[in-house]
């Protein structure tokens, strides 16, 4: 008598367990985000603020690039104060590289 109410829950609650099980649905967020004509501006202005600083990124590797080159070519030929002074131009070129590239993702966390 005490065995047939124990079954009868245990079997409600394993019934009640399946009911609550997880769902999944698929979302395409893409497709919704490319209907909304606010979404499609703000991606095109990050995307030519992205390509502008990759712009001036590139053309400040291509200077310090060309810079060490030079030094490179004419180091011994150089007298040591004119070399120094090269090397040391070149080493403050590339911390003013680094620094922007750590300004530009900082730029990047504060927009989000």
């Amino acid at each position: 008598m005490f065995i047939r109410p124990i079954i009868l829950f245990t079997f409600i609650s394993l019934l009640s367990l399946k009911s609550h099980g997880q769902k999944f649905a698929f979302v395409d967020s893409e497709y919704i985000l490319d209907q909304m004509e606010g979404y499609q501006k703000a991606q095109k202005q990050i995307d030519d603020l992205a390509s502008q600083w990759q712009k001036e990124l590139d053309q400040k590797v291509i200077i310090i690039e060309q810079k060490s080159n030079e030094l490179k070519k004419n180091e011994l030929l150089l007298p040591e104060d004119t070399r120094i002074e090269k090397e040391l131009e070149i080493t403050t070129l590339q911390d003013e590289l680094r620094t922007s590239l750590w300004k530009r993702r900082i730029t990047i966390y504060k927009r989000k």
